[in-house]
């Protein structure tokens, strides 16, 4: 129950699909780092100029600036992953253009915070809400704050493909001819196979968790394509007011559970406001956390790390390798039953 995906994508369908974009914001492509990049562009920044990103960041997040030709300039993070602003403020130079601001795990940054030190500093503010779409922040859609903001409902909703670029200004879109992606069917096939033997067969699932690279990020490449028309069509129906009240109660009761065994969560939420794609807990070390990883996958449960830190980043000393060796995520999915979590919870306080 706890490894089921959102529900089991229809590929067949997808190959009926057809190019779709629109033309205004919200614009629809196949990734976020695509969402991205085109909203980089429409900017047009000269190459060479440099932007903030926490050090605790996947590295493929990156890779539209630096398709681009721009710099990383690194901040450090609290362990509650606000940015150390003394950190950022030291770093501050005339070739800067941005600050990333990152809503990890769906939970909103200080955005009142971000604004003012953009504002102040002639920077444009770029807000990444790739794991929390459809959340929203004093009843407004994360994602909309920033001058360039993205989602990436691909990651918390059963479809192929999707990221989600809002602009806070009229710019000329260049992402208006992308191509959709091309069907390959024997992969489709052999994915949807493999999916369902998994979803039916627990023990087969931990075996091939076993054989996973933890640490390496499942799609470090992707290539640059609208949303297919079946994808987007797929997100339209859905009811987001739903969608927050029941990953918003998930999160809750696994925050229940870990409580429970004295086990920490980085943020705790209120109210059904939120989206979060998951559950963040931190430890004490790595070894205790790997320890935690271990248990939560004999009990077929698909706890799993995040991020895949830049090389930059996983070479040096800094607070996001600190960070990404005590963090382990629990997961979220539609398709949880919420009472069912919350009784096992209750029965069964501990593996």
């Amino acid at each position: 129950m706890l490894n089921r995906s959102n529900q089991r994508i229809n590929y067949y369908r997808y190959l009926l699909r057809k190019k779709f974009q629109t033309s205004e914001s919200p614009y629809f492509f196949g990734y976020g780092r695509t969402a991205l990049k085109v909203g980089l562009s429409s900017y047009n920044i000269p190459k060479g100029k440099m932007v903030f990103a926490p050090e605790y960041i996947c590295g493929a997040a990156l890779e539209p600036f630096t398709e681009l030709g721009l710099g990383i300039k690194y901040y450090s993070v609290n362990t509650d992953l606000s940015p150390d602003w003394d950190s950022v403020k030291n770093k501050l130079s005339t070739d800067m253009f941005g600050i990333l601001m990152v809503h990890y795990f769906g939970i909103p940054q200080n955005i009142e915070q971000f604004t003012l030190f953009a504002k102040e500093n002639n920077l444009l503010l770029i807000e990444d809400n790739s794991h929390g779409h459809g959340g929203l922040y004093l009843k407004k859609l994360l994602g909309t704050f920033g001058d360039i903001g993205i989602s990436s409902p691909r990651k918390s909703f059963p479809v192929l493909n999707g990221g989600v670029l809002f602009l806070n200004r009229k710019n000329k879109i260049l992402g208006d001819d992308l191509p959709y992606e091309p069907a390959n069917v024997p992969k489709l096939i052999a994915r949807d196979i493999t999916g369902r033997m998994l979803d039916y067969y627990p023990s087969a699932k931990n075996l091939f968790l076993k054989k996973i690279d933890a640490e390496r990020e499942w799609d470090t490449k992707v290539e640059d394509w609208c949303i297919d028309a079946a994808s987007y069509n797929i997100l339209m129906k859905y009811n987001f007011k739903r969608v927050r009240e029941i990953r918003s109660r998930i999160y809750q009761a696994w925050e229940m559970w870990c409580k429970s065994h004295n086990l920490t969560s980085l943020f705790s939420i209120k109210n059904g406001s939120l989206a979060p794609l998951s559950l963040p807990l931190i430890f004490n070390n790595k070894n205790e956390r790997d320890h935690w990883l271990e248990i939560f996958r004999r009990n077929h449960i698909a706890a799993y790390l995040w991020p895949d830190l830049p090389e930059e980043i996983m070479n040096t000393e800094n607070s996001g390798k600190d960070l990404h060796g005590r963090i382990l995520c629990l997961p979220i999915h539609l398709s949880m039953r919420v009472k069912k979590i919350e009784n096992l919870f209750i029965k069964k306080r501990s593996f």
